[in-house]
């Protein structure tokens, strides 16, 4: 049959609300032998698969940040690196978000690439097979990236030509395939915390410029729960009709991405006919996210994303996204971002060919020894790939003989960092069968180690159709001689630093290819030996859940963690340690060493099925010589019981007990500890052996001293020293983009001591305690004696040398500070503030303490504020559909932000207008104050003249200034009149219509969205289409909008829309009347709507 597409087009939009309702289809389902619930289509995440966002590393706002203007809108979607709009096609909404969407954005971001051609296109399947079971089970985008920042992605082409080529079970195969999917990595992933405006600001920072001075910003990825989009912005504000989530449920069950944000979108959530965000709508008693009505953020979907929102995107505001997931907004209250290496280039890889007719019982691993003709690696790597994996199939994921058979590629680079330069080693293939039931068997076909460090040279295994030892391991080796160029640290040697002083050194690479990224590491050593079990039950600890819940509880000690001291402690039903308060949702976990090394840890025995219900439970039992817990946790789905523990010391040693243990063969468990940055961890090799002896004790020893020192990615060596430290070993770890590496160990060492120490700054500045402009200041001290003996402190004076500043009162008379003493002298010193000063300035005082003999100097750490004052937007209130129309009287809205810290007094602003269509009835507007980064809405008054030309263009200019002469100026440009086709002239005579194709549209009244008319495509064939085309010269930035129906046959006939060539939309299937709304730019343009059916076309 033939299939028809009906459109009504209006060229700005038309305006509605509605109320916003999230229906729940709920529905439940066994998989992998344990029911989920299925919320509208998709899996719901369970409360104890959620565990691994929190624990990312977070980016927070940089110093250099907090004064920097923002514009009042980005939107990453329209630039070129963002791929269209897709349906996904099974349960891939995070591969979809992360990769698809996100991966594919950063990278062809990075290259300056066009995301409109499979080859800069990424698929969803490639690393949604790896994780989902060879099923189609959801997994977690974080696991998806872990598989691009290790093994890489190939691009739609190599995939096969569209996202999801052969389905949910196919893995690739082909060398080449996987040599180019090696080229497209990342460096790594982290959050942005949503719980406090800081976090917010630095959300749309990245969003403008990838928070590092970027041309162009990043975009994000959420997990919320899935929802039709009811509710459009409203009349007379920005982005008038578009649709908007105003609330999410309070579960998580899909990803989005975020791709953008608009500061000035507002809806109205307590009726009251304004928009604030600084009242207290909900009478809480507090002012936060939940009370704003101003601003939010632009979303990207797949799942029947062409019938949702404007064409698959929505607004959210920020009240809706920054809640807490209970409270219905996003998962975790916290973004997902990414950074994508822009050029790698892998030095050391191996070519392998692979046989077996159940890849679920394989593990493959690679490793290497710096002795020629080894017999046994020194060192041994593991891959997020090809580990147990794809369920129960044959390699490729098909039926046939030769999908038993993968041929594959793997990046080994990082062993090179084992190994000299130059000199013979031995590599090694090592493939581990777990197949206690002999299901299946298989072979290792072939395999090479492939230098590409000059030029390319192979290696190959002279062992060929080696078959694989069954339910055990199987090793091949090969010697090669490998000139490579690895990174190197330059400095030699470290600055000394001065206790309770702030300290910093860059560190410096060469060698290798940059860009750098640094690391401190950080090992333990570990031993095994037998013990009695701790079978204590002084006290016992109750989970917040049994399942996947944790207690908490106050130690006798400080236990030191990498770096840090820690007195609380969260021990999970789970079977570890953390660190941080919080359920640690897992979300759709399917790799669960993943989580291992992403949450900072310590496991005797962390496993996935455990809990402590039935009869299990924690208990915890110590003093200030040694913290013990012990679990006798429950197996999921047999109720077995597993006993074990973890003893805690003071030095920082960790014991692990193992009593009667009685585990399922199938219950994959980690033991060891981590950082949580997937650098820094111990995995015991002792984890998942099944049934291990009862008695068995780890003693687990720190490699490393502790230090109050970190460093950046970036090699910023720092930290504020409060204790002495002499020649403590600092291991120094420095990669370049292509996974070389090395360390170097310099020694890190105090020399002086301030005795006494500053503990507080308060400031007095007019009515409060922020320094502004114009000001004077006092400042009182907190002092402390930190010694253990009595010091006769005289005197302590402050100098500056800042032309903003100027001392009135440089010294304070001190006293005699007794041991351990503090002591506050009220306005100590005191200074005046320029009214020239920026905003944001910081302002350093040197201090000197004289103490009997000694001087303690140190520094007083200020910042000074002004008011930074620009326009940040202007709205139009027409009482109908907020566009400017001949004859019309309108309210106008204009923004004006205090981008700076100081508040700006008695402001007076003025509207302009000397068009003579235009008359100003409202031309000025009165403040007594804006604070420090307020905003205050002004509102003025207009009307347009009856004869104005329709499309006729014209200048708003507005002006502020306020006392001491800060002033602000700004010009908007506004267009009076739309362009409108409703086609209830019957024809297609009020504009130059175009047709093209095998069949032209034509005017139809059946079932038209409004009115009696509306048009519809020509009746074609297969393999034809049908276009229309109009070309219009746009005299102002605006959008085009209309209302579009679709009823085809989905994946094969689409309709699609395009803006000078490049396609902007497309729909397909049964869709009902629905709005899509684009950007346009001044200019003339050509927007076409084209018919296209059962012409394949790859996305």
């Amino acid at each position: 049959m033939k299939n028809y597409y009906f459109l009504l087009l209006a060229i700005l939009s038309f305006l509605f609300s509605s109320i916003e309702i999230y229906s729940q289809e709920k529905t439940r389902k066994i998989v992998n032998g344990k029911e989920v619930i299925f919320v509208d289509g998709l899996p719901l995440i369970d409360e104890k698969e959620m565990m691994f966002l929190e624990s990312l590393p977070v980016l927070e706002l940089p110093d250099s940040y907090r004064d920097r203007v923002l514009p009042e809108s980005v939107d990453n979607s329209e630039l070129p690196y963002f791929r269209s709009i897709f349906n996904q096609s099974d349960l891939e909404c995070g591969q979809a978000s992360a990769v698809a969407y996100t991966y594919t954005y950063e990278i062809d971001r990075l290259r300056n690439l066009p995301a409109n051609v499979n080859d800069n296109l990424y698929p969803t399947h490639w690393v949604f097979n790896w994780s989902n079971r060879g099923n189609g089970t959801a997994c977690p985008f974080f696991d998806s990236w872990t598989i691009i920042k290790h093994a890489g992605t190939p691009n739609v082409t190599d995939y096969g030509g569209s996202l999801n080529y052969g389905g949910v079970s196919r893995w690739m195969s082909g060398y080449d395939e996987y040599y180019n999917a090696l080229k497209n990595r990342l460096w790594d992933f982290y959050s942005i915390s949503l719980k406090d405006e800081d976090g917010l600001n630095t959300l749309r920072h990245w969003i403008n410029d990838h928070l590092d001075g970027s041309e162009t910003g990043g975009v994000a990825n959420i997990y919320i729960s899935y929802g039709g989009v009811n509710n459009t912005l409203p009349s007379g504000t920005p982005e008038a009709g578009k649709y908007v989530i105003t609330t999410f449920g309070s579960y998580a069950n899909h990803a989005l991405c975020v791709v953008g944000y608009h500061d000035s979108i507002r809806w109205d959530y307590n009726n009251d006919g304004q928009y604030t965000n600084h009242l207290d709508i909900n009478n809480d008693g507090i002012v936060d996210f939940r009370d704003w009505e101003i601003g939010g953020v632009k979303l990207a979907n797949s799942y029947y994303a062409s019938s949702w929102g404007n064409a698959g995107f929505a607004y959210c505001t920020y009240n809706a996204l920054c809640r807490t997931l209970e409270q219905g907004g996003v998962w975790n209250q916290s973004v997902g971002v990414i950074n994508a290496k822009d050029t790698p280039d892998p030095q050391l890889t191996f070519k392998a060919t692979l046989t077996h007719d159940s890849r679920n019982k394989i593990k493959v691993m690679a490793g290497v020894s710096s002795q020629p003709n080894a017999t046994e690696p020194e060192f041994i790597m593991e891959f997020p790939i090809l580990n147990y994996q794809g369920g129960d199939k044959y390699m490729q994921g098909g039926t046939s003989q030769a999908d038993k058979t993968l041929e594959f590629g793997l990046d080994v680079s990082s062993l090179l960092g084992y190994i000299e330069t130059g000199a013979d080693a031995t590599f090694f293939l090592m493939v581990n069968e777990a197949d206690a039931g002999n299901a299946g068997t298989g072979i290792i076909d072939s395999w090479s180690v492939m230098d590409y460090t000059n030029g390319l040279v192979e290696y190959p295994c002279p062992q060929t159709n080696v078959p694989l030892v069954e339910n055990g391991l199987t090793t091949l080796d090969v010697g090669a001689t490998i000139n490579f160029d690895p990174p190197e640290v330059l400095n030699m040697d470290l600055p000394a630093a001065v206790i309770n002083e702030p300290y910093a050194e860059q560190m410096l690479g060469t060698g290798g290819t940059g860009p750098y990224r640094w690391k401190i590491r950080q090992d333990y050593d570990y031993t095994y030996s037998t013990a009695p079990f701790p079978n204590i039950s002084q006290e016992q600890l109750y989970p917040n859940n049994s399942i996947s819940g944790h207690a908490e509880k106050e130690i006798d000690f400080g236990f030191p963690f990498y770096g840090k001291v820690y007195n609380t402690l969260y021990p999970h039903a789970d079977g570890f340690i953390m660190f941080e308060p919080g359920e640690h949702p897992w979300t759709f976990i399917t790799d669960e060493f993943n989580v291992f090394k992403n949450v900072m840890n310590i496991s005797p025995y962390m496993c996935k099925p455990n809990g402590v219900n039935n009869g299990g439970g924690i208990w915890y039992e110590g003093d200030a010589s040694k913290a013990t817990f012990r679990w006798k946790a429950v197996e999921y789905g047999t109720n077995n019981i597993l006993n074990f523990a973890v003893s805690l010391y003071p030095d920082g040693t960790i014991e692990f007990y193992y009593g009667d243990i009685n585990s399922s063969a199938w219950n994959e468990w980690h033991s060891g500890v981590s950082e949580g940055d997937a650098f820094n961890f111990d995995l015991l090799d002792i984890s998942s052996t099944f049934n291990i002896p009862p008695n068995t004790m780890a003693t687990l020893e720190p490699d490393y001293s502790q230090t109050e020192m970190e460093i950046t990615e970036q090699g910023l060596f720092h930290g504020t020293p409060t204790v002495p430290y002499e020649a403590v070993d600092i291991d120094f770890f420095v990669e370049d983009v292509n996974g070389l590496w090395s360390t170097k160990t310099l020694p890190f060492f105090t020399d002086g001591i301030n005795s006494i120490v500053i503990r507080e700054v308060t400031v007095a500045a007019g009515n409060d305690n922020i320094i502004e402009y114009g000001e004077s200041v006092g400042m009182t001290i907190e002092l402390q004696n930190i010694s253990g003996e009595a010091i006769d402190a005289t005197e302590m004076t402050i100098s500056i040398e800042d032309e903003y500043v100027t001392l009135t009162d440089d010294a304070e008379a001190l006293a005699t500070f007794g041991p351990g003493e503090t002591i506050v002298f009220e306005d100590a010193f005191a200074f005046d503030v320029s009214l020239e000063v920026p905003n944001n300035h910081d302002i350093i005082f040197a201090t000197a303490i004289e103490a009997e003999a000694e001087t303690y100097e140190s520094h007083i750490y200020l910042k000074a504020y002004s008011p930074d004052l620009q326009f940040a937007g202007i709205t139009f209130d027409d009482g109908n559909n907020g566009y400017l129309e001949p004859g019309e009287t309108v309210q106008v809205y204009v923004d004006l932000k205090n981008y700076g810290g100081g508040t700006a007094y008695n402001l007076e602003l003025l509207f302009e207008n000397p068009d003579p269509y235009i008359t100003v009835n409202e031309a000025s507007f009165t403040e007594d104050e804006l604070p420090g980064y307020g905003t205050v809405t002004a509102q003025f008054g207009i009307t347009i003249d009856g004869s104005t030309p329709i499309s006729h263009t014209t200048t708003f200019n507005v002006s502020a200034v306020a006392d001491y002469g800060f002033s602000a100026n700004d010009s908007f440009v506004a267009t009076i009149g739309m362009i409108f086709e409703d086609f209830e002239s019957g024809n297609f005579d009020m504009y130059d219509w175009g047709f093209s194709g095998d069949a032209d549209w034509s005017i139809d009244t059946e079932n038209p969205y409004e009115g009696i008319y509306c048009m519809k495509s020509g009746d074609v064939d297969d393999y034809q289409s049908s276009h229309a085309h109009l070309t219009i010269d746009v005299f102002a930035d605006g959008q085009i909008s209309f209302y579009y129906k679709v009823s085809s046959e989905a994946t094969y006939d689409f309709l699609r829309f395009y803006i000078d060539g490049n396609e902007k939309g497309a729909w397909e299937g049964e869709v009902g009347w629905a709005e899509a709304t684009f950007d346009v730019q001044a200019g003339e343009h050509t927007f076409k709507w084209s018919y296209e059916y059962f012409i394949f076309r790859t996305i």
